[in-house]
């Protein structure tokens, strides 16, 4: 049986073992050394934006802009 896909309205239901282990993912992929590396901090970073959409709607203005 397939799981329920999430979308953006309900972001903040991702459970944060699923964000952590997207991230850790994410870093194996990319073969990057470390998630959190100076001013890097994706696991900090992931949950911002999918937890809280005022922060997300932010973030993505100045991506956008």
């Amino acid at each position: 049986m397939s799981e329920k896909k999430i979308y953006s309205k309900d972001f903040d239901k991702i459970s944060p073992n699923a964000l952590n282990k997207a991230v850790d993912l994410m870093v194996e992929t990319l073969n990057l050394s470390s998630s959190s590396v100076g001013d890097i901090q994706l696991h900090q970073l992931m949950s911002v934006y999918f937890k809280d959409e005022a922060k997300r709607k932010k973030i993505n203005s100045i991506v956008f802009s």
